[in-house]
């Protein structure tokens, strides 16, 4: 199965300066996750996200989702992956909705923050600088989660589900 390390190196050999879709893609294969750490569904998942928090890439995203996806069909010619990655739902399968109402962003994070409550985690939201939202939570075993989420969703099996957060943190 590929390691985080060596997915970054296959797409080093395709020179991602030339194309930006790879270069965020590499950039964030290498800055965000431990190279030994095996390549994993959720990673691609949460690079989509990130990226999609982004208008250059909302605009883009064509391009960012059909180079990705050509990219990881090449390489897995080469490498077995850990999961089909036929099931990845790339960013031109995704719809963007950029939240413009604020009560419409905190209605999101309140289901949000109702659901984790509802596994026993302690969490309070706050506003943050540039109209996101610093969520601080607290779980059952004493861990400290802080996130800063942004006012962007997808929409997902007709659901609107807000974007990954944009910074984690885990104490």
């Amino acid at each position: 199965m590929i390691t985080v390390g060596q997915l970054a190196q296959q797409l080093l050999s395709l020179d991602p300066k030339r194309n930006p879709a790879r270069l965020a893609f590499y950039h964030y294969l290498k800055n965000f996750f431990p190279h030994a750490d095996q390549f994993q569904q959720s990673m691609i998942d949460s690079f989509y996200d990130r990226a999609l928090t982004y208008q250059y890439w909302q605009l883009n995203k064509k391009v960012l989702g059909e180079t990705i996806q050509a990219d990881l069909e090449a390489i897995a010619v080469r490498q077995s992956f850990s999961f089909d990655i036929s099931n990845i739902i790339h960013s031109t399968q995704l719809q963007v909705v950029n939240l413009e109402s604020r009560r419409d962003f905190m209605a999101l994070i309140d289901q949000e923050t109702k659901s984790r409550q509802k596994n026993g985690e302690n969490v309070r939201a706050f506003s943050w600088q540039n109209k996101d939202i610093l969520i601080v939570a607290l779980n059952k075993k004493g861990y400290l989660n802080v996130e800063v989420k942004s006012a962007v969703a997808l929409i997902m099996d007709g659901q609107l589900q807000l974007v990954r957060p944009h910074s984690h943190l885990f104490y």
